[in-house]
């Protein structure tokens, strides 16, 4: 094989014959990319890691620039490789960027970038002279830190070597502002990335943890001329751990750019199973091969930056000249001590695991920040410490005693599971860093959701929480503050225990919690919510919450007013932040709902739960009656007393306002049938269909909803008798497919194509329907769900309960209600609920108006008939 200097020599012989020949920029354009891809090939043929790769493109790509120098013959110049290529790292795909410094203005370099520009390499140069170059770095940070990794190309020369004394030089005098602009350059990166390390779809160069913030760290040692700083920054450990998830890192980028063809630094769901796939990741129990993948991803970025974090805090201490020693505000207990107005531990100190925790207990009580250097010293130890060795109660009450005092527990919470400590003293916390449940709907890791859901909780106390006047039991959030925290701390246990039984769970969850409280039954209590922490949300968003059955069973299964009041808090703290759409306002107000009916119905009984059903549906009345004239008033009464409480359910007050309006015309006899068109709350389309009854509307109107672009977020139906004759209604609410944050809010002639479509349906001459095939932003279909029909025939006395779960897609309502229709069931209600690319349709079914289904043969026919239309 031969060196670099032999494949250098070789190019420049061949590159000075075909230039000889008189060979045209684009011929010698096609001759350079060829070379250029096969030291890409020959980089990834060769195996290795990520950084052996891109040194190797790096390499490479040298050759080919030297050769084509030496061939150009320019003269009177210093070609420079500088930002990623100058530190000498290329990925596939990466900008290859160049400074050429000049000795004039009028110097010609276009016989060397011609060709560059023609082989279709990204070639991203500067041209300077060496005073402009200097002139252009005081003015911007970036084009200085670019050239900070400035690497010769071009043979040694007067020229090179005055330009990289200046930039020394320069360098040296502008150290302070350069980092201060490198400090708020980071600061305005993570605000892009959602200062979070742990994003599912993570920008593995210019996330928090990734590429960039080892970049960032070189910078700083190269700005303070302290290119050997690593080594009194780190100990052999952390260096390791670093140098482990560097090479992790470019592992992912030079294959993303491969599998892409293109500079692509976005980790999405559709390129990590092909990633997982070629770094050798397998599927073990409970987990996929690329769920694997991703937790090895996100320790690698947690490592990066808190390493590195903790590093360049204290490499800027050393440069802000206005951090002076000051006389301390109150006396700390060893071996904590003052270091510019931030808790620090004494120089030499190896900190216990109580010694962590009063460091975090004075945070907690003064308000004051933490040095990163204690930070780090603890991470060191943390690491040497087992669990068992935190199984104490002193440890425990002081552990209690931080989320009693701390004014705001996000932040000082996200500190301890930063440097480890949290892990340590909360098993199910420290079992999950870095895991993600692979989908849609979670937008960050499981820890990352674990301490959003902690500053929830702060927001809560502080009442600032959004929708928290309408919260029951929001005013003991501050007196229950341990309970909830414990919950939420542990909300992922299981999953940090996979395999362990709901019981043994409960009884682990149980011994834990009852350590740090003293308190065994408040150890039952948050170890039930942990347990059970979807249970309201879960009712809320699958069943008739106005159904006496489901408050009942709700109320039997949670059994105190403590464990309601807890449960409620948890779940809305975890809603606040849990997924994509997990707080609407529909969303509050359902559950809000459904907690005073538990509440009453624990306290009170089912008399109290009628009375509030019937304040509750007089309050909506009357704000409905607002909203309409004395025909749909009448209109109304009707409704109310055909479907009962459960209307509210069906629909928000504007919906129910056109339908009492629809109403109103057909009861006149000016109208045979109604449709209503209008964008409504949270940037829904609410439609309103009455038709005469038939099994199929359900069906049609769900159908028409794919075709004219929408994903259904909810749909109910149900009939009525009016004007002597039975009327269906169908209520739909629509988002728009692929943008789950843009509003369906139709256009003039989209609003017409829309009314063309429901009027036929509601007149009986519904069309075909045909499916749309997933729109290009759809990318529900990379997911696998397993499909699964749950047959409930408990939860209510009037109707069987089916829940549908499986994989969303185009059309997936209609489906399913065709199915339905064929099988010859009604559908009186249908709930909706969408978890990312996860749909689980409730339907409550009848054999004809009011007739429950019961027969085992006819229930295990609907169950087959779906699974058959889900299959086909």
């Amino acid at each position: 094989m031969m060196d670099g200097a032999d494949i250098q020599l070789r190019l420049a012989d061949e590159l000075r014959r075909t230039i000889a020949d008189g060979a045209s920029s684009s011929e010698l354009g096609r001759y350079l990319a060829n070379e250029r891809r096969r030291i890409v090939d020959t980089a990834f043929a060769g195996g290795g890691d990520g950084v052996d790769i891109a040194r190797s493109i790096s390499a490479g790509t040298d050759w080919i620039l030297q050769a084509m120098i030496e061939a150009a013959a320019v003269t009177d110049c210093a070609v420079f490789a500088v930002g990623g290529y100058g530190r000498g790292r290329l990925a596939p795909h990466s900008d290859i960027d160049l400074l050429i410094i000049t000795g004039s203005d009028d110097v010609s370099i276009s016989q060397l970038l011609y060709p560059l520009w023609d082989s279709g390499l990204t070639i991203s140069q500067s041209v300077h002279t060496v005073r402009s170059a200097i002139e252009s770095l005081k003015e911007d940070p970036v084009f200085h830190t670019a050239l900070l990794d400035a690497r010769p190309l071009s043979p040694a020369n007067k020229l090179a070597a005055q330009f990289l004394d200046k930039l020394k030089a320069q360098t040296r005098r502008r150290s302070r502002a350069l980092i201060a602009a490198k400090m708020q350059e980071r600061d305005e990166r993570y605000a892009a990335n959602n200062s979070s390390l742990y994003t599912v779809e993570p920008d593995i160069k210019q996330g928090r943890g990734g590429l960039r913030d080892l970049d960032t760290l070189r910078w700083f040692c190269k700005a303070l001329d302290r290119e050997a700083c690593l080594a009194e920054l780190f100990d052999d450990k952390e260096q390791a751990r670093l140098d482990r998830a560097d090479r992790f890192l470019w592992s992912v980028r030079v294959h993303l750019h491969q599998i892409c063809r293109r500079a692509d630094d976005r980790l999405t769901f559709s390129h990590q199973p092909l990633i997982a796939d070629r770094l050798g990741f397998t599927a073990r129990t409970e987990l996929l091969a690329t769920e694997r993948f991703m937790r090895s991803y996100f320790l690698a970025t947690r490592a990066v930056a808190s390493l590195t974090g903790y590093a360049i805090d204290r490499l800027a201490e050393t440069v802000d000249r206005r951090r002076r020693p000051i006389r301390p505000r109150r006396t700390v207990p060893e071996p904590i001590v003052w270091s510019h107005k931030r808790l620090d531990f004494a120089e030499g100190t190896v900190p216990s695991v109580a010694d962590g925790l009063l460091l975090f207990a004075l945070a907690a009580e003064t308000g004051c920040t933490i040095h990163p250097r204690a930070l780090q010293l603890l991470s060191r130890t943390v690491r040497s410490i087992t669990f068992a060795e935190t199984v104490e109660e002193t440890l425990a009450d002081r552990f209690v005693a931080i989320i009693r005092s701390a004014k705001r527990l996000g932040p000082l919470l996200s500190q301890m599971a930063e440097c480890g400590l949290l892990g340590l003293m909360m098993p199910g916390f420290g079992g999950v860093i870095g895991k993600v449940e692979y989908g849609l709907y979670r937008r960050f890791t499981l820890d990352d959701h674990v301490l959003r859901s902690i500053y929830a909780l702060d927001e809560l106390i502080e009442g600032t929480l959004k929708g928290v006047e309408t919260m029951p039991f929001a005013d003991k959030a501050r007196e229950l503050r341990v309970e909830i925290c414990m919950a939420l701390l542990l909300q992922e246990a299981e999953a940090a225990m996979p395999g362990l039984g709901v019981e043994a769970l409960r009884q682990r969850l149980t011994r834990r919690v009852g350590l740090f409280t003293h308190d065994s039954q408040t150890g039952e209590d948050v170890a039930f919510c942990v347990v059970n922490r979807m249970m309201l949300i879960r009712s809320a968003r699958r069943r008739n919450i106005m159904d006496i059955e489901v408050i009942e069973r709700l109320s039997h299964q949670v059994g105190t007013l403590q464990r309601l009041m807890i449960l409620s808090l948890v779940t809305f703290c975890r809603q606040r932040v849990v997924g994509l759409g997990s707080w609407e306002d529909f969303a509050r107000r359902d559950i809000g709902v459904l907690i005073d009916l538990v509440r009453l119905q624990i306290e009170g009984g089912e008399g109290e739960v009628e009375r509030y059903l019937n304040r509750y549906s007089e309050k909506l009345r009357g704000r409905v009656q607002r909203l309409i004239d004395a025909d749909g008033a009448a209109a109304l009464d009707h409704l109310i007393e055909a479907v009962g409480a459960s209307l509210w359910v069906y629909a928000d007050v504007p919906a129910i306002a056109d339908l009492a309006t629809l109403f109103a015309g057909i009861i006149s006899g000016k109208e045979h049938v109604g449709l209503h068109i209008d964008p409504g709350t949270e940037g829904l389309l609410d439609i309103v269909v009455v038709s005469t009854d038939r099994p199929t509307l359900f069906a049609e109107c769900t159908g028409a909803a794919s075709v004219i672009g929408g994903s259904v977020f909810s749909a109910c139906g149900f009939s009525v008798d009016l004007a002597g004759r039975r009327v269906a209604v169908i209520l739909l609410q629509l988002q728009r497919v692929g943008n789950l944050s843009l509003e369906f809010v139709p256009g003039p002639e989209e609003k017409a194509r829309i009314e063309e479509l429901f009027s036929a349906i509601a007149e009986d001459r519904c069309p075909d329907i045909a499916l749309p095939s997933p729109s290009i932003d759809d990318r529900r279909h990379v997911f696998d769900v397993e499909t699964q029909v749950r047959i409930d025939d408990t939860a209510s006395s009037k109707a069987l309960v089916v829940e549908v779960e499986t994989r969303d897609r185009p059309g997936l309502l209609h489906l399913l209600a065709v199915s339905l229709a064929e099988i010859g069931v009604d559908i009186e209600f249908a709930l909706v609920a969408t978890y990312g690319h996860r749909a689980v349709d409730t339907f409550y079914l009848q054999d004809a108006p009011g007739y429950k289904i019961e027969d085992p043969r006819r229930i295990e026919a609907i169950k087959r008939g779906l699974l058959r239309a889900l299959d086909d």
